[in-house]
């Protein structure tokens, strides 16, 4: 045997004795990278994950061997060497070589068992990926086996998959259940790169691109995925794209591969191969196109590129080689589907096992060879020349059912889920030899050992309900006896230990009990009685137990009840009719939980309770209910065995709350005794004692086992090897020794390990804190240290001792074997017919039978003469229709007997009517299901699915299977329509635009152009004041005859200021236009952005997203909805035109039917017999529905081909009875009584059409003899008739020739049509496929902008509400606009009436009379009245203002009324009759009110004006808010549009039409010399051709062309597309065409530019030189303004200041006020001096404050010293806080002298210049008084 490597386990820490050891992990390996070298291992005896030691130590056990593979198992063969490979087996890997059969056991350093392994291209590393909690991934150097690197946190529980990227540099892995995480490792530096979710059910494959590390694929249940490594804004990202099976059905894929331009070819489950391009089906490929005959007859499990062939192999046994080419250029036409061919196969079978063919899991290639592993339990070797097969390895197919052991020899029987039973040398890892057998195997038991058996007799179930008694023979399994006994699977077979009884148990409940003869004859097994477990609902036998005095059976059932089973006696059954008794008694006991699991308010005292019930015996207390107890619902009971101590107790262990204790438990209590605790995690699915009843034996489903010493059972040894995933431990058996333990799994594997039983037993009774003096007292870490070092002692005291093994005496001795055992009978033949009878059956059925067989005998007597009747009936009536008519029998005559086949007749009707009424319900019943089935698959169908062929040509067209519109999509439709409607209606219409108020805004703000209402107010006022227009221009006129000289001259002045000014403005107007943008320019570059197209990269940070581009929520479920209603329209109006052909079709059809049937009648008058072109309807195809439509045929033939079924099945049923040999040919005999049956029916067709031309042909004889008759008399034609005949032949031959034109035209129309509208549809497949594929990334948007729309809806508010407030100030400042006007308009009112009072004024006092002044000046006077009508009004309103207030309203007022009585004096004093006073008062008055209304409506303007400007400040504040809501929008967008562009859109392009590929040299050179071999054996063709007359030239034009087509194969895209665009081919040349206009109109312009820099040089010397003129013309300007004005005066503010009405008011005020400010000023001189004078004798006085303060300072200081000196500082100073008074006091008066100082200063400034020459200082006032003066001087 080969060496095996220690197991990392068994070195572990002496454990506590109550607490296991707990290791925590390594926290900073998992928190942190962890860097290493490219050089450093990690240490050789490093655990990553310590696993904690059982409470019995590990060192216990060794590992010593392992059996079997787990065949099943997906990817689990790999190479290390040209010879050596690597596969995992449960919680270990082997390396074996296939020369020499030597292998290597290597332990997994985690919990659970090896998920996958992988190996690295360079073969110089291994990974092995493992199972457990956040398993890890070791990679190791091969061949030193040094652990090299360690991946951590890749997944959850397990790892399903894991492979080596083809340049060795990344590793990626694939998670199983519940995270299925794909990961993508940098393995050498122990990082993840990315990750992601792979998939939500299980994926059995991750591989890497062939051809780069950026691309992957996985594929699973269900699903094939296609993966990217690609840069996005956020970095590298995992992209995945699921494939899209489209009409295909979903299919588990398992094998893939990818070609060189990235096509993907992919196994399925129903044996094709599916050809992806992107995520999308290309192709399906089958051997059949018509028939879909898949490639393989089962799942395609691999697919390999080898070159220029694909290789696929699968569950059918068969590897088949297909053509590169082939593959490759699949495409797809009509349907889907594409036939291929294979160019080579080749069946795996197995020889050994009936030819059997195997189940191809995986497939590697080696130098020479292929190592096949066969899922059937066998790894296969085949050469790749001579394709010849070995056997390397074989175990069993799945699960091991159940393990026995020999204990007379070293020996194992395994019985497996594949049906086979092998005998094992478990010693020298041998198997001695197999059988397989009908069914699953399901469980074993060993005869117990006696002479007679030499315990070589073994019993082995079946889930057919068989169970064979196997004996060991020299070199097979014999049979010695075979029965049936259940009709369900049997689950468990048990002999009784005193080898009297036999005991099998099925899943149904049933338990049969045999009596056996162990001890003399082995072949009897007579059947006793059968019992049935008693129960309400079904239940299921999970474990049966003897007791060791064969006594009594214990059954565990899945109702959470244990039954025991009193053995049956056979005295007390009685089983003549049946074996069913229920005489045999049983006890059952129900699973309740412990007291310990009771919530707390449930558990009692117990002498409380004793107390209670004593009481109530004796009458103290009356008696009472029992309480219910609370106690947890039945479980399933896994399993169970008596502990067989005397007692009767029995260890029971069940599933759900009852999960992590194995119960001790008797019949008498009515809770368990004992709880043993097992992990909780999991569930003990074995229980079973060691032959020498000191050990227990619990297995797990997790693949664990533990070992208990019956003495203590609180103490294990824990041994875990199996798989954690799917190892569930089926059986655990000790050799005759102890010191062997061999267990077997589900994972199909066995694990054998060497134990030393004696040292367990001290280590389960040793307590190493016993004896020590104070352990109770003691601190818990001194209580460990003294555990530990108790330990430790032990350890050193009782090392480990395991027997020694000899592997030549210890093995399996083939002697043994030899040995013959004394058998009474000859040995029984197999049961091969699982439908054979059970022994109950046969029991029951065989008196049935009997006479159920001679009843269909008597029937099949009845129907063979019945039959002979017809027949004869038959050719009677055949005879009777070939005889003359007179002679033929009519039917009535065939009546003999009328009344009695009346009465037949009613009896038929009335039991047609019984049996209509019978199947009344099923026909309605029927009818509802296929009604209910159109509803939801054909009532949905707008359009069916049906074709319409050609006539003539094999051209066809099928429509598209249309769905229904549904509601939803119908109302979306209708309601987007509606809203766009409403759009364009509202852009056609809109009421108030944001921008039009603003654009007839002018520069003032007012608006520029009136509303139509106000152009007709306008209009109506212009009408209406047309007179008083008239007057006023007369009054202006007569007023301008009355004006001064000087009244005159300042008019003409204000007219050329006015007309200077105008200049001006169109000179600066022009400048600017000149200066700025032209305005025509302006709009030809708005239009050009408009048009010309500004092709920036969305990437690009200066993109800005159109405002047609913009898209949200709504707009992207619209774009959806219209789409889908597009392209149901589209399907829809093509299918129209489809069935318009169809009835065209129909048309012509009919048409050409009636034509021939001219031409047959011409043929006829011809004589000619020409076959006619007769069109045909293939209504299967053009005419789905008729599907529906049932005939009275084929109700016949179905009732045929029912019979012929029902006969067959009744034939082989005849055959079947308790044990009876029957053939193996069951399967033929079906399919030759199903073939017979076809024939059948085909003959009675057959006969049926024989008939009809039997018929057929009668009736044209006659007529044939009719003619003959007529011809016969017929006499003979003249020449006139002969001529006659020739023309009649020429017209039919004309007739004849037109009509078949006429066909041929219709026929050819026709097919022409339906080869256009097959063109039509190929490209309008294109289309609706890009328009799905939009559709599927316009969802893709969807759902992204769905969870952007809140944003969304956010700042469209935000815009809304800024555009609403907008347009509402707009508003407001058109109506102030209007206001506006109306109100200039009521002041020009205003104005032309005081020039009607001024006109009438000068009637009353002409401008030339002697007091026309001081009269003027009274009627002008406008102060007075206003400011008493407001003392009125603040008498009467203001009566509570503040009293400063009041008394400077009353100083002013007592100024006004002084003005007052002085001019009322004045006008007194003018004589009243000479210049009517009154009037002019009245005049006056009128006057007066005039200009309080226009002050009031002045007023009123300018509370206008200023909310018009609060409005125009609010509207600016709105449009910046606007532009940053719009800038917010644009960012928002931008963001938006982004995010959209990380989504993949699928775009159609041709490889020409890349323009940047990369080739790769080598793959180039390849491809160019495989094309120039195709050329090459193509010329060589068409050279053999040439050669046999067949060549042309068409061909030779064809390689022509091959030749110099460019071959894009080898070119790739690069890996990194950053610099590259998609970029349209018409986009390209606008662009072309757009940058060579540019370059012509640069030209031009530049020609232009320097045209304008001459004309602009010579502008600029006439500017310079006209600034000359105008900078002389200024200064003179100036230079007359100081010497007029003393300073620059602005003519406005002249005009202003000219001598009006009001200026001459106010002069005469300025006056009166000058005069007043002189006397004041005066009166302020007099009072300065006399202040001046006192200030000087206050400085003076001040100054001699100020030395006597210095005086007394000094004096002071003096003092101060000699205090100090004399004190010396005794007594504290307690005068500081006087000094520092004196200093402050000191520093103000200081501050006050400097104040008056400068204020001195000041006065003197002032005083000197009152005393200058005039006195006056120029201000506003005296300047306007001067240029009034000088104005009345001119």
């Amino acid at each position: 045997m080969s060496s095996k490597p220690q197991d990392n386990k068994d070195k572990k820490e002496p454990p506590k004795e109550n607490k296991p050891l707990e290791t925590e992990p390594a926290v900073e390996e998992e928190q942190q990278e962890i860097v290493m070298a490219d050089d450093e291992y990690y240490p050789d005896n490093h655990i990553d994950k310590p696993l904690e030691d059982s409470t019995i130590s590990r060192r216990n056990k060794r590992f010593f061997g392992c059996q079997g593979i787990q065949s099943y198992k997906r990817f689990n063969l790999h190479y290390l060497e040209d010879n050596v490979i690597i596969f995992a087996t449960g919680n270990t890997y082997q390396i074996y070589n296939i020369h020499t059969h030597e292998k290597r056991i290597y332990h997994g350093q985690d919990s659970d068992g090896i998920g996958s392994i992988s190996v690295h291209p360079s073969r110089k590393y291994f990974a092995v990926a493992e199972k457990g909690r956040s398993p890890n991934i070791y990679i190791y150097e091969y061949p030193s086996m040094r652990l090299y690197r360690i991946l951590r946190k890749g997944t959850e529980n397990l790892y399903s998959h894991i492979e080596f990227s083809v340049s060795g540099t990344k590793l990626a892995s694939i998670g199983g259940n519940p995270d299925y995480t794909i990961t993508v490792w940098d393995w050498l530096h122990q990082r993840v790169i990315l990750k992601a979710k792979a998939f939500s059910q299980e994926v059995y494959r991750v591989s890497f691109s062939p051809f780069t590390d950026d691309i992957l694929f996985t594929s699973g249940s269900g699903h094939i995925r296609f993966w990217r490594m690609a840069q996005t804004f956020t970095g590298l990202k995992l992209q995945g794209e699921i494939g899209k099976f489209g009409q295909l059905e979903l299919s588990d894929v398992t094998g893939f591969a990818e070609l060189p331009d990235g096509k993907i070819v992919s196994g399925s489950e129903y044996g094709t191969l599916i050809l992806w391009e992107g995520n999308l089906v290309k192709a399906h490929l089958v051997l059949d196109q018509a028939l879909k005959t898949p490639l393989h007859q089962g799942m395609i499990e691999v697919v390999y590129l080898d070159g220029d062939h694909f290789i696929t192999a699968g569950g059918d046994g068969y590897i088949k080689w297909w053509r590169f080419h082939d593959v490759d250029n699949a495409e797809a036409d009509e349907t889907i589907e594409v036939p291929i061919q294979p160019i080579k196969e080749k069946i795996i079978r197995d020889d050994s096992n009936g030819g059997e063919p195997a189940y191809i899991v995986n497939m590697i290639k080696g130098n020479d060879h292929w190592l096949i592993q066969d899922g059937k339990g066998k790894i296969w070797k085949m050469m790749m020349e001579s394709m010849e097969v070995t056997e390397l390895k074989h175990f069993h197919s799945g699960k091991i059912s159940d393990l026995v052991l020999n204990h007379s020899q070293n020996a194992a029987v395994t019985l497996g889920q594949d049906g086979q039973a092998k005998l094992w040398d478990f010693i020298k890892d041998r198997e001695f030899y197999s059988r397989k057998f009908l069914g699953e195997g399901t469980c074993l038991d060993q005869l117990p050992y006696a002479e007679a058996n030499q315990g070589k007799v073994v019993a082995a179930g079946f889930s057919n309900g068989i169970v064979r008694v196997l004996m060991m023979g020299s070199s097979d399994f014999q049979i010695l006896k075979a029965f049936k006994a259940h009709d369900t699977p049997v689950v468990r077979v048990k002999y009784a230990p005193d080898n009297t009884m036999f005991a099998s148990a099925s899943e149904n409940g049933e338990i049969f009990f045999f009596i056996i003869s162990g001890q003399d004859n082995l072949q009897k097994y007579e059947p006793l009685c059968m019992v049935l477990i008693p129960s309400e609902e079904p239940i299921k036998i999970n474990d049966l137990r003897w007791d060791t005095n064969s006594a009594h059976l214990l059954v565990g059932c899945s109702n959470g009840f244990i039954y025991e089973i009193d053995r049956p006696k056979a005295q007390d059954i009685d089983n003549t009719e049946t074996f069913l008794t229920d005489s045999v008694r049983i006890r059952k006991w129900r699973l309740k939980m412990m007291e310990f699991q009771m919530k707390k308010n449930q558990k009692k005292d117990e002498e409380e309770e004793e107390k209670k019930r004593r009481m109530r015996l004796r009458g103290e207390l009356p008696k009472e209910e029992e309480e219910q107890e609370e106690d947890w619902e039945p479980e399933s009971i896994l399993s169970c065995n008596y502990l067989n101590d005397g007692t009767g107790r029995f260890l029971v262990s069940s599933q759900g709350l009852f999960s992590g204790y194995v119960y001790v438990c008797e019949f008498g209590s009515q809770r368990p005794l004992k709880a043993l605790e097992i992990p909780k995690q999991t569930y003990c699915r074995f229980i079973d004692r060691s032959p020498s009843e000191n050990f227990l034996i619990f297995g797990f489903d997790n693949g664990e086992i533990q070992i208990r010493y019956m003495q203590n059972t609180d103490r294990l040894l824990q041994i875990k090897m199996h798989d954690g995933q799917q190892g569930r431990i089926t059986s655990v058996k000790f050799d005759k020794e102890e010191k062997l333990v061999l267990t077997t799994g589900e994972d199909g594997l066995i694990y054998i390990h060497l134990i030393d039983k004696e040292n367990i037993k001290k280590e389960a009774g040793f307590n190493p804190l016993e004896g020590v003096e104070g352990v109770d007292y003691m601190a818990e870490t001194q209580r460990e240290e003294i555990r530990q070092e108790k330990m430790r002692e032990f350890f050193e005291a009782n090392p480990p001792y395991f027997a020694e093994i000899d592997y030549e005496k210890d093995a399996l001795d083939h002697a043994y074997l030899a040995q013959s055992l004394k058998i009474a009978e000859d040995l029984n033949e197999d049961i091969l017919d699982p439908s054979q009878y059970s022994i109950q059956q046969a029991k029951l059925r065989t008196e049935e039978d009997h006479r159920i067989k001679l009843a269909e005998e008597k029937k099949e007597g009845v129907k063979e003469r019945i039959k002979k009747l017809r027949k004869a009936f038959k050719e009677l009536s055949i005879r009777n229709s070939q005889a003359e008519n007179w002679l033929q029998i009519t039917n009535d005559d065939f009546n003999i007997d009328p009344i009695y086949f009346n009465v037949l007749q009613e009896r038929n009707y009335f039991k047609i009517e019984e049996a209509k009424k019978e199947v009344a319900w099923n026909i309605e019943f029927y009818k509802a299901k296929l009604n209910k089935l159109k509803s939801k698959f054909y009532d949905v169908l707008e359009f069916e699915k049906f074709t319409v062929i050609a006539l003539k040509t094999p051209s066809y067209v099928t429509t598209f299977r249309v769905h229904k519109m549904s509601d939803f999509l119908q109302q979306n439709i209708e309601t987007f329509k509606q809203m766009l409607e409403s759009e364009m209606l509202g852009n056609n219409s809109m009421d108030y635009n944001d921008d039009q108020d603003m654009d007839n805004l002018d520069a003032s703000g007012n608006l520029q152009q009136q509303s139509k209402d106000d152009k007709a107010k306008d209009a109506g006022q212009t009408k209406t004041s047309m007179n008083q227009t008239k007057k006023q221009q007369q009054q202006q006129a007569s007023l301008q005859a009355k004006k001064t000289e000087a009244e005159r001259k300042r008019e003409e002045r204000k007219l050329q200021r006015e007309a200077r000014k105008k200049k001006i403005e169109k000179l600066e107007k022009k400048e600017a236009m000149h200066s700025g943008e032209d305005p025509a320019d302006r709009k030809e570059i708005e239009e050009a952005m408009q048009t010309y197209k500004d092709y920036k990269l969305k990437l690009s940070a200066s993109y800005i997203v159109p405002e047609n581009q913009r898209v949200n929520f709504s707009k992207k479920r619209q774009q959806m909805v219209l789409l889908e209603g597009s392209i149901h329209k589209l399907k829809v109006d093509f299918n129209k035109k489809i069935q318009e052909l169809k009835i065209r079709k129909q048309e012509i059809i009919e048409r050409v039917k009636k034509l021939n049937g001219r031409l047959t009648d011409i043929n006829s008058e011809l004589g000619e017999q020409v076959q006619l072109f007769e069109p045909t309807v293939e209504e299967g195809v053009e005419y789905p529905e008729k599907f529906f439509e049932i005939h009275e045929k084929d109700i016949e033939l179905f009732k045929k081909l029912k019979a012929e079924r029902e006969r067959a099945a009744a034939a082989a049923k005849k055959t079947s009875n308790f044990g009876s040999k029957k053939a193996q040919n069951q399967g033929p005999v079906e399919e030759q009584t199903g073939a017979q049956g076809q024939v059948v029916m085909t003959e009675a067709q057959k006969q049926a059409e024989a008939k009809i031309l039997q018929d057929k042909a009668n009736e044209e004889k006659k007529k044939n003899q009719g003619i003959e008759r007529k011809g016969k008399k017929a006499p003979e034609s003249s020449e006139i008739d002969e001529e006659m005949r020739q023309i009649r032949k020429i017209e039919c031959l004309y007739e004849r020739d037109q009509l078949n034109t006429e066909i041929d035209g219709m026929i050819n129309s026709f097919d022409e049509e339906i080869k256009e509208m097959q063109k039509e549809k190929y490209r309008l497949e294109s289309d609706l496929k890009n328009a799905e594929m939009k559709l599927i990334l316009f969802f893709e948007e969807l759902i992204l902008l769905k969870s952007m729309e809140g944003r969304d809806q956010e700042l469209t508010k935000a815009l809304a509400k800024c555009r609403q407030d907008k347009g509402q100030i707009l508003k407001e400042i058109n109506d102030i606009s209007k206001k506006l006007r109306e109100k200039k308009n009521e002041i020009d009112g205003i104005k032309s009436r005081e020039e009607e009072l001024m006109t009438k004024f000068h009637e009353l006092c002409p401008e030339g009379s002697d007091k026309y002044d001081e009269i003027r000046k009274f009627f002008e006077k406008i102060i007075k009245r206003r400011t008493k009508q407001k003392q009125v009004d603040r008498e009467a309103g203001d009566g509570d203002e503040d009293d400063e207030d009041g008394g400077a309203d009353e100083e002013e007022e007592y100024e006004d009324d002084e003005e007052d009585e002085e001019d009322e004096n004045n006008v007194v004093s003018l004589p009243q009759e000479e210049y009517k006073i009154d009037e002019i008062e009245k005049l006056r008055d009128d006057r007066m009110n005039l200009y309080d209304e226009k002050e009031k409506i002045l007023q009123f303007i300018n509370d206008l004006e200023q909310q018009r400007k609060k409005l125009e400040n609010q509207e600016k504040k709105i449009k910046a808010e606007l532009e940053d809501t719009e800038e917010e929008i644009q960012d928002f967008q931008k963001e938006k549009m982004a995010k959209l562009n990380q989504l993949d859109v699928s775009v159609v392009l041709k490889v020409k039409q890349l323009q940047n590929l990369e080739p790769d040299y080598a793959m180039v050179d390849k491809w160019r010399q495989i094309r120039e071999k195709e050329l090459e054996q193509k010329q060589q063709e068409l050279q053999q051709q040439h050669h046999d007359g067949d060549s042309g030239m068409d061909d030779q034009q064809r390689i022509q062309q091959l030749m110099d087509e460019p071959d894009y194969r080898g070119y790739y895209l690069p890996k990194d597309l950053k610099d590259s665009i998609l970029f349209t081919r018409t986009q390209l040349l606008q662009l072309i065409n757009r940058k060579r206009e540019l370059d012509e109109e640069q030209i031009n312009l530049d020609k232009q530019f320097k045209e304008y820099k001459r004309d602009h040089n010579q502008k600029k010397k006439e500017i310079k030189e006209n600034e000359k003129i105008r900078s002389s013309k200024e200064r003179e300007y100036n230079e007359r303004q100081m010497l007029r004005f003393g300073n620059l005066v602005d003519l406005d503010n002249l005009e202003i200041s000219g001598p009006s009405n009001a200026v001459l008011e106010l002069q005469n005020k300025f006056q009166k006020t000058e005069k007043k400010c002189i006397k004041m000023i005066e009166e302020a001189e007099a009072e300065m001096e006399k202040t001046q004078r006192d200030l000087t004798q206050a400085i003076k006085n001040n100054t001699n404050l100020l030395n006597l303060i210095r005086q007394l300072g000094e004096e002071q200081l003096q003092l101060n010293r000699n205090l100090d000196s004399t004190n010396k500082a005794i007594f504290v100073d307690e005068d500081d806080e006087d000094k520092k008074n004196m200093m402050e006091e000191k520093q103000k008066l200081k501050k006050l002298l400097e104040l008056q100082a400068k204020e001195i200063e000041t006065l003197k400034t002032e005083i000197n210049l009152y005393k200058k020459k005039g006195g006056h200082i120029y201000t506003k006032v005296t300047t306007n008084r001067r240029v009034a003066s000088l104005n009345q001087q001119e």
